[in-house]
C-alpha cells in the first residue's frame, strides 16, 4: 500500500538541463518545462520558472523572483528579491537588480520582451516596460515606459525606440 511516502521524499523541481554544483532550495523552487540551469546558479526559496527558461553560469536568483517564459538571464547576474521578468526578458551579463532592505515589499518588474544590456544596476521598485531597450552600463534608477530606449548614467531616454535598438544591436 501507497501512503505517499515515496512523493515526499521526490524533488519538487526537475530542470530540463542542469550544470554542476547549482544550489536550489529543491522544497519551494517550481519550474516549468525545459528550463536550462547551468554551472554554479544559486536559487533561493519560493522561486517561480517557467517554460523554456534559460539561466547562465554564477547567476544567483532571490527569494520570491519570478522568471518569465523564455526568459534568458546571461553570466554573473544577480536577481534581488522580489524581482519579476515577464516572458521574453534579455538580462545581459553582470546586470545586477538591488532590493531594498528596508521593504521586503518593493517589487522590480520588467516588462514582457525588455531588454537589458551587460553591467547594468536596476535600483529596487523601478519597473522597465513591456519591449523596452536599456543599453549596456545604464544605472535604471526610474522607471523606463514601453517600447522606448535608454542608456547612461545618470539614466536617459535616447532616440531611437526599444524596438528599433534592438534590431540595431542583433541585425534583421
Amino acid at each position: 500500500m501507497n501512503n505517499g511516502a515515496e512523493s515526499l521524499n521526490a524533488p519538487l523541481w526537475r530542470p530540463a538541463r542542469q550544470g554542476r554544483r547549482c544550489v536550489v532550495d529543491v522544497q519551494s523552487v517550481v519550474f516549468g518545462e525545459g528550463v536550462t540551469l547551468e554551472n554554479y546558479v544559486e536559487i533561493q526559496q519560493h522561486v517561480v520558472v517557467h517554460a523554456g527558461a534559460v539561466i547562465r553560469s554564477y547567476t544567483r536568483v532571490g527569494h520570491h523572483c519570478t522568471i518569465g517564459a523564455r526568459c534568458v538571464i546571461k553570466c554573473a547576474a544577480i536577481m534581488g528579491p522580489y524581482t519579476v521578468l515577464k516572458a521574453d526578458v534579455f538580462v545581459g551579463p553582470q546586470t545586477v537588480f538591488l532590493s531594498d532592505l528596508g521593504s521586503n515589499l518593493t517589487n522590480t518588474l520588467v516588462g514582457s520582451g525588455a531588454f537589458i544590456g551587460a553591467g547594468c544596476m536596476v535600483m529596487p521598485g523601478v519597473t522597465i516596460g513591456a519591449n523596452a531597450f536599456v543599453a549596456a552600463g545604464t544605472r535604471v534608477n526610474r522607471d523606463c515606459e514601453s517600447g522606448k530606449a535608454y542608456g547612461g548614467v545618470p539614466m536617459r531616454e535616447l532616440s531611437k525606440s526599444g524596438p528599433e535598438m534592438k534590431r540595431r544591436v542583433f541585425g534583421g
